[in-house]
């Protein structure tokens, strides 16, 4: 089932860097080895996406519900992912990131070996005033 019949749609490989997806509903996407970087996806809808060697470098990520997303070598190095819904462990281990990747505190940082003060800061709480609906008139 495709796009057209309402299933998910196939983005595989595509190149769409700095791109405004806030809310974006891509769940089941195919985002195998898109370049996302420095993407704007907070809010969006992640779930049983495919992000397998995706690059979300400096990518905001905050309040993206990853619900059975599939993270493996996905590139979050300097990404931001504050209030990420359903994010696991084991989602994050399966990633690529560094010391500036910023995870929801409930999360142990897969590089947490380093020195606390080469840690990114964690996030910061979540604010209310960012989650209005958007208007499209």
């Amino acid at each position: 089932m495709g796009p057209a019949n309402g299933g998910p749609i196939n983005l595989r490989g595509v190149h769409i860097k700095r791109a405004f997806l806030r809310s974006a509903c891509l769940t089941g996407a195919d985002l195998q080895s898109a370049d996302l970087s420095a993407s704007d996806l907070r809010g969006a809808r992640l779930d049983r996406a495919d992000l397998t060697g995706a690059d979300l470098t400096k990518a905001m990520l905050d309040h993206v519900n990853f619900d059975g997303a599939v993270l493996v070598h996905a590139n979050l190095t300097g990404a931001t992912l504050c209030g990420a819904q359903n994010l696991t462990q084991a989602q994050i281990n399966q990633a690529i990131c560094d010391r500036t990747t910023i995870f929801p505190e409930r999360l142990v940082h897969p590089i947490s070996p380093l020195s606390a003060d080469s840690m990114p800061l964690p996030c910061e709480p979540a604010d209310s005033k960012f989650f209005s609906p958007l208007i499209h008139r």
